[in-house]
């Protein structure tokens, strides 16, 4: 079993409860999860399985999409709904406000992560340290917002889409929005509809399947990468595989690699040299 599943994750599991899940129906260790999802959001969560797992990190500057909504007049102190209420506002911004401020939110803007986050301070993730009390000082980092869609807003709750780069916090989206609207909000729902090439009307439930149907799903790793040229010259792959770096006359850029028709590996080309990534 080598692949990625599509999963849809449900709320209150934690992206680890559907590791763990898989691990004992597949009754394998080799599974991993491609980005995490906090407990209370749902949707896309993509599952390696076997050598898939080995390719973590081609998968982390991804496109996501999501569906957020965010409730005007409070804020708590992890910026959702599973947080204690902190602040409370009665300044509810109208629809024209809001639809005055989105578009200077999409591009690269500066983002400061929310202090229950797994961001390190001094070692130590900025949520362990929020929960004791301490203080947590977090710096603003660059994140990229490709698109903001406003979906519905009623009785004081924006409905967004937001289609967005690696490392962005959709609920400090939300905190920043209503900062720019002289008011408070919090991020009362959250899904995941998309992960590269991985979409939500296409996920699984795995609470609903057998095991040999959770099998019939699983998608070929090199599907996520179809878009990569084919490198098969069974002698630069075997000297790849030994981890021998290659002279080559390859654009730069990342390669499928196949011996013998099957998927092996992704490869990189720089400097006129081809290497195992």
């Amino acid at each position: 079993m080598n692949g990625i599943l599509n999963v849809k994750k449900s709320k209150d599991w934690t992206s680890f409860d559907v590791v763990a899940k898989l691990r004992k129906i597949l009754g394998t260790r080799h599974i991993g999860h491609l980005g995490t999802l906090d407990p209370m959001a749902t949707g896309v969560l993509p599952i390696t399985i076997g050598s898939a797992t080995k390719l973590f990190d081609m998968f982390l500057n991804k496109t996501k999409k999501y569906v957020a909504e965010f409730e005007f007049g409070y804020s708590t102190d992890s910026l959702d709904a599973t947080g204690q209420i902190i602040e409370k506002s009665d300044k509810i911004p109208t629809m024209e406000e809001i639809k005055t401020i989105l578009p200077s939110f999409v591009g690269e803007i500066e983002q400061i992560p929310p202090q229950f986050s797994a961001k390190k301070v001094n070692g130590q993730k900025a949520c362990d340290v929020a929960r004791k009390g301490g203080a947590v000082i977090l710096k603003p980092k660059t994140i990229l917002i490709k698109a903001i869609n406003l979906l519905s807003y009623k009785d004081g709750i924006l409905k967004l889409e937001i289609e967005c780069g690696a490392g962005t916090y959709i609920r400090a989206i939300g905190r920043d929005i209503a900062i720019k609207l002289n008011s408070l909000a919090t991020m009362i729902s959250l899904e995941r509809t998309k992960v590269g090439a991985f979409k939500i009307s296409d996920s699984i439930d795995i609470t609903k399947l057998t095991k040999e149907e959770i099998i019939s799903k699983i998608i070929p790793t090199d599907y996520v990468f179809n878009s990569l040229e084919i490198v098969e010259n069974e002698e630069i792959v075997n000297k790849l595989l030994n981890g021998q770096t290659v002279a080559t006359a390859l654009r730069v850029g990342d390669y499928r690699l196949y011996k013998n028709n099957q998927f092996i590996a992704i490869a990189t080309v720089k400097n006129n040299k081809i290497k195992m990534t």
